[in-house]
């Protein structure tokens, strides 16, 4: 008996079947994922409140403008600065967890930070204390690292939710638990 290799044809309805029944499951597991990411770096920031601290300067800081899908200007403050851990030199961007690759609607807030940091600067570097490379200059994590932190895990449970009342879990569930 000669089994018939699937075409491509074949495999785009397995894949859009497949999407139109679990479509829920893949959205809960791609939450999980960004909660944990984000979960990550509130765990790294409280952490550098007790890491070592080493010297360093920075090497150069600007407020960067883009715009966003929408036209809108969008603001980020671009922080590089160099430190020595153990005779090694590294270079870091992050000014705290939480932060990096946000850009605001609000100039002066990436203005503030760039001004707090201007190039030349003598600053103390905060570094994990086994992988130097991971640094940061403010310990802590900050606002929006904890909102985003927020939406992804509701979202999350959101998902998970969905998908046991689609998938006709809730019952199942509740007598696991012996509600």
């Amino acid at each position: 008996m000669k089994i018939e290799p699937h075409t491509l044809e074949t495999w785009r309805a397995i894949a859009a079947n497949f999407l139109e029944q679990h479509w829920h499951w893949l959205l809960a597991g791609v939450m999980c994922l960004m909660a944990l990411v984000f979960l990550r770096r509130l765990w790294l920031g409280q952490a550098s409140w007790h890491w070592p601290t080493a010297p360093g300067t920075i090497l150069d800081s600007e407020v960067r403008h883009s715009r966003d899908s929408e036209g809108d200007s969008m603001w980020s403050a671009h922080v590089r600065y160099a430190y020595r851990v153990a005779g090694r030199e590294y270079t870091g961007t992050r000014v705290r967890f939480g932060d990096e690759g946000t850009s605001c609607s609000w100039k002066s807030s990436s203005e503030a930070v760039v001004a707090d940091y201007p190039p030349g600067r003598k600053v103390r570097v905060l570094h994990h204390p086994r992988r130097p490379k991971c640094a940061t200059l403010e310990p802590g994590a900050s606002f929006w690292g904890a909102l985003w932190f927020l939406l992804a895990a509701t979202a999350a449970g959101f998902f998970i939710r969905l998908a046991w009342i689609e998938d006709g879990l809730t019952p199942l569930l509740a007598g696991w638990l012996g509600l």
